[in-house]
């Protein structure tokens, strides 16, 4: 057997293949009933009844040229071949099948080109989020063939097909158990299975299995059967550019079809090759295979396809909690986490009568809701005297599991009941929490677990002394806790660290700096520990005092701790309020109490006292808000979220006020504030959300109003929130304006995939396409949707907006992940003067001077190595890469502001140019051919050699007609053209990017985009030349006139761009990027 760190560096250095299918490759060989002996249909056994079937199928997928075979146990486990009476063999069964593989890999392996063996561990049909089996049961039956794959000599184990983040778990958890006894490490890869909508069997979309299991003690992540590669291109990206783990990729051949009462499948080698080829160039892979339709055929290619494009790099860790259904980052933008503690029974009376009831239905509904307060996530104690804490996380829990969709912080600090709950709790939790109290111990015990359920933890600053006061002694526990947990194996990522405060409220002199030194030893912790988090729970700072004083004073405190650098609270959103709702008056006593400051010879804690003593609100008086307008009190329900007169005040102004005009000039600038204060930190989640309602109601109020004012089309949009965001106010409000104004609006609604838009945009026809988001999530959405976009080869323009963008990050991360063109809408009326704005007509093609001659050229192919650099800086257009592409220069600066202008920009192009000449970065080349054609409308014919039958070239019919009256019917000449800059661009790219230099990424793409379209113009020429004409046109595939880009394929047919290292991606895509595909036409 080798070593794990053997396969693990060969993983590093090279794609490794995997064999393709077992059942349907067996089939292919013309396997009968008689082979099964007695146990019918249960391909497993085969490795005891035949095993030299099962032995050629090993030695034919190593011949291909497979890196990795798997053993025949797919089904292997104790609980799937129960199904067919054979669990009591079940060890026997898969040592067999790994001795088999391991004969067969020995015999091809040799010291340059070693073979491994991985053990197969399929789902079963019993899923333990639905209650079907139970966690210690499937981790039991798991055990045994882990047991019996180690005997046999796998040199890896693939947990392969899961359906359910729960039986994935329980699988690496018997794993790990199984070679901790043995003192052995394997490698162990994780592959789900997921639906054409991009989730599981159990509901979890990509971005919660990567949650899940990037902490999970695993070597890679990946994705195997479902689908046909391109079916899982999204979730492919996702992990691509996400995960953390090695990527591995293994679909089917596309999808079961019924022949002749025959099954197959609808990829053949070449398709499905070229497919994975893409994937394996971006985002990259690092294990490539095949599964169900999938043969030697097929890994032959890709074997043959894949040896020299070097594997993926594992992206950065992002820290995440998950649900089973969806995940949350834990650095949220504004801060904080907001954690729900309503279902925490020590503090919450109501929740703590339902656990004393029993009622799991009433506390899981309790734990839901508070997602609609605007909770990233819940608290959850169950600690209570009398009760069995271990069977009640163990009940509810399971419940909560598939009811819920916010992750779930485990309050306790008893190990068992710990450990009942994350058995139960698909998604990644947060263990509240581990302290020094008893030495240690304890702590130990908490931390072993989360290591092995792949847990996030919270510090809590006690020890042996007890509940530490000061600053200094909050961080130095907090020191010798990190330290504890990074020897168990845990990262600063997991890390919480709660400084505990102590309430203000109760007249003790000796806690009246507890605010402040909870606030200063947050700030000290995230200097030492800038990857770990901080949490508080913020309301025990105003334990004790009059309801609303509390309310008040944890708002004050909680932005106080924001400023400090607090990462999370658990706290009642409902009880906390933006502070721009607070009297000024009371935020200063406030902040008096927090920080300890004394006026005369009152404490702070008597003046709070005194203030509100008999006040029944903090808010300004309602009375105040009627004597305003009703344009401003209309303002004003929107920024406060109330709906109250919210109609009435919209009938007043419609007597006079347009109903656009209403939304434009008084609705909009009143969310414009919301977001301001929103983005300054002073208006948390929860309260953005209540006024997104109230700006939704009275958006619905003014819809009828809206009907019929506009009854021309102007064109059609399709508008959708991306992926795993709940967030829809903004893009509500831009379809109701872009409704208002003639255009056709597609409202997809929240969560949609890119899959989903990519339908729609088929369907449809679209002139735009509008992406919305809230959340930092939804911007690394809206890039991978973007390349998905592009791999699809669409290239109609698409707005990005939400409060997670900006444009610098819209044109410098978004931009350049698309082929079409992507802009940043600020706000709703941004998205309408953009859309009016574009142009309809835009077409890929280039019109130069009038003809000159007219001569039949000779037939050729040729390829043109050196093209001088020089004479493409001349043809350069360095007016559109100055004001456009680097928009250094303004097209309405005027005198000797335009010339300061010029003179920065030349500095910076004649500096990048020196550079780019230094390092030969430019590697201009073409590829070019001459061919006769004729028009069969809307195709051009090319006859490319003698007796063979014309390629035809489709185009649109409309520019057909206009080329046929040109030509008259007769036979006429074009020309193709592939020009690219070369492949040390992509590493200079890659480069800059490594040393976040990301001026210069920005510069040198721009120069690069104008240089290609410089390098299409000097080919043009060049091409036209040996047409023998001149003042032609250059049109590209995927461009109106030329609108299939899969067209692009044809070219390539032709021309063989590969000789100038050129390749085509399985969406039309040319790599390296700045290269170019055209037509020269006259």
């Amino acid at each position: 057997m080798i070593g794990k760190s053997d396969l693990i560096k060969q993983a590093k250095k090279h794609i490794l293949v995997f064999d393709g299918a077992m059942g349907t490759y067996l089939k292919e060989l013309g396997i009968t009933a008689d082979d099964y002996q007695d146990h019918p249909g249960c391909n497993e056994y085969l490795a005891v009844s035949r095993p030299d079937l099962i032995s050629q199928v090993h030695r034919d997928y190593l011949t291909a040229g497979a890196d990795i075979i798997e053993t025949d146990t797919f089904g292997g486990a104790p609980h799937i071949l129960a199904e067919h009476g054979l669990k009591a063999g079940a060890f026997e069964i898969n040592q067999t099948a790994a001795s088999l593989a391991r004969g067969a890999a020995g015999e091809f392996t040799t010291a340059r080109h070693p073979r491994f063996v991985a053990g197969s561990m399929g789902p079963g049909s019993r899923i333990p989020s639905l209650g079907q089996v139970s966690f210690d049961d499937l981790k039991g039956s798991y055990s045994i063939q882990a047991e019996g794959l180690l005997a046999g000599g796998v040199d890896l184990f693939l947990v392969e097909t899961c359906q359910d983040i729960l039986q994935a778990k329980a699988a690496v958890a018997a794993i790990r158990e199984v070679q901790a006894k043995r003192s052995l490490i394997k490698p162990i890869l994780v592959q789900f299975t997921i639906d054409q909508g991009g989730r599981t069997l159990t509901g979890s979309d990509i971005s919660a299995l990567l949650a899940s299991m990037e902490s999970w003690e695993i070597d890679a992540i990946g994705l195997n059967c479902s689908l046909g590669p391109e079916g899982l291109a999204e979730a492919v990206y996702y992990l691509g550019h996400n995960s953390p783990k090695l990527l591995s990729l293994l679909p089917n051949a596309g999808l079961p079809r019924m022949k002749n009462g025959q099954l197959y499948y609808d990829l053949g080698p070449e398709q499905f090759t070229r497919s994975m080829e893409g994937f394996a160039r971006n985002p990259g892979l690092n294990f490539a295979g095949g599964c169900c339709g999938t043969g030697p055929k097929y890994i032959k290619m890709l074997s043959e396809r894949l040896k020299d494009i070097p594997p993926r790099r594992p992206a950065k860790i992002t820290a995440r909690i998950s649900s089973l259904y969806q995940s949350q980052e834990i650095a949220v933008s504004p801060k904080p986490l907001l954690i729900g503690e309503r279902t925490n029974a020590s503090g919450s009376k109501a929740f703590r009568e339902l656990l004393e009831k029993d009622d799991l239905q009433g506390m899981a509904a309790m734990a839901c809701s508070q997602e609609k307060e605007g909770a990233h996530a819940i608290d959850l104690s169950l600690a209570r005297p009398g009760r069995d804490e271990v069977d009640d996380y163990r009940r509810l829990c399971f419940l909560l599991n598939t009811r819920c969709r916010l992750p779930v912080m485990i309050d306790s600090t008893d190990p068992e009941a710990v450990e009942a709950a994350l058995k139960n709790l698909s998604g990644r939790s947060i263990i509240n929490s581990i302290n020094l109290e008893d030495g240690g111990a304890k702590a130990r015990k908490i931390l072993t677990l989360c290591r092995q359920y792949g847990a996030a933890v919270v510090c809590l600053t006690i020890d042996e002394k007890g509940m530490a006061h000061t600053a200094a002694r909050k961080v130095a526990i907090a020191r010798r806790l990190a330290s504890l947990s990074l020897k168990h194996g845990l990262t600063h990522q997991d890390l919480f660290f709660d400084t505990l405060t102590f309430t203000l409220g109760s007249g003790d002199r000796s806690l009246s700096r507890a605010g402040l030194e909870s606030l200063e030893a947050i700030a000290e912790l995230k200097k030492i520990f800038p990857d770990s988090f901080t949490v508080l729970g913020v309301s025990n700072i105003s334990y004790g005092l009059p309801p609303e004083a509390r309310k008040a004073l944890n708002s004050v405190f909680l932005q106080r701790a924001i400023t400090a650098g607090l990462d999370a609270a658990i706290i009642h959103p409902g009880k906390i309020m933006p502070l721009n709702r607070i009297p000024r008056q009371a935020v200063e006593l406030c902040d008096d109490l927090i920080f300890d400051r004394r006026k005369g010879q009152s404490s702070p804690l008597e003046l709070i006292l005194n203030y509100f003593s008999g006040k029944p609100e903090t808010a300004p008086p309602k009375t105040r808000l009627r004597k305003l307008t009703s344009q401003k009190q209309l303002q004003q329900s929107i920024i406060r979220g109330e709906e109250k007169d919210l109609t009435d005040n919209i009938r007043l102004l419609l007597k006079d006020h347009d109903p656009v005009t209403i939304i434009d000039r008084i609705l909009l600038p009143a969310m414009d504030q919301v977001g301001k204060l929103f983005g300054r930190g002073e208006m948390q989640l929860p309260f953005v959300l209540r006024s997104a309602e109230v700006m939704q109601k009275a958006v619905d109020i003014l819809k009828p109003h809206l009907k019929g004012r506009r009854t021309s089309r102007t064109g059609t949009i399709v508008i959708a929130t991306v992926r795993g965001d709940i967030h829809d106010i903004g893009k509500n409000l831009a379809g109701l304006i872009l409704t208002a104004n003639g255009y056709q609006v597609i409202d997809l609604g929240i969560r949609q995939t890119a899959e989903d838009i990519l339908l729609a945009v088929r369907r449809h026809k679209p002139m735009a396409i509008g992406l919305s988001g809230l959340l930092v999530e939804s911007a690394r959405a809206m890039s991978e949707y973007l390349e998905v976009f592009s791999g699809s080869g669409l290239t109609i323009p698409v707005l990005c907006g939400g409060a997670a963008l900006n444009e610098s990050f819209v044109k410098k991360e978004l931009q350049p992940r698309y082929q079409g063109k992507v802009f940043f809408a600020g706000d709703a009326m941004d998205g309408l003067k953009i859309v009016q704005s574009l142009d309809k007509k835009q077409a890929g093609s280039s019109k130069t001077s009038k003809a000159k001659s007219r001569r039949m050229p000779k037939d050729s192919i040729t390829v043109v190595k050196r093209i001088p650099l020089a004479e493409l800086l001349g043809l350069l257009d360095k007016k559109t890469l100055f004001e456009k592409r680097w928009q250094m220069v303004s097209k309405m600066s005027r005198g000797k502001k335009k010339e300061l202008q010029l003179a920065e920009a030349q500095k910076n192009f004649d500096l990048l140019v020196n550079g780019c000449l230094r390092g030969e970065i430019f590697e201009p080349k073409m590829i070019y051919g001459v061919f006769k054609a004729k028009w069969d409308k809307p195709v051009i014919k090319l006859q490319f050699l003698k007796g063979a039958k014309p390629l035809e070239l489709i185009f649109s019919a409309k520019f057909a007609d206009r080329m046929m009256g040109n030509n008259n019917g007769r036979d006429f000449t074009v020309g193709l053209q592939v020009v690219t800059l070369g492949n040390k661009l992509k590493r200079e790219f890659a480069r800059l990017k490594k040393q976040n230099k990301i001026r210069e990424q920005f510069l040198l793409y721009g120069l690069s985009a104008e240089l290609t379209e410089a390098l299409a113009k000097w080919a043009q020429e060049r091409t036209q030349r040996a047409m023998g004409l001149a003042g032609t046109k250059r049109l590209s595939p995927g461009y109106p006139v030329w609108p299939e880009l899969s067209e692009q394929k044809k070219v390539f047919f032709l021309l063989k761009p590969q000789r100038i290292g050129i390749r085509l991606s399985p969406a039309w895509q040319m790599d390296p990027e700045f290269s170019t595909s055209a037509m020269v036409i006259k």
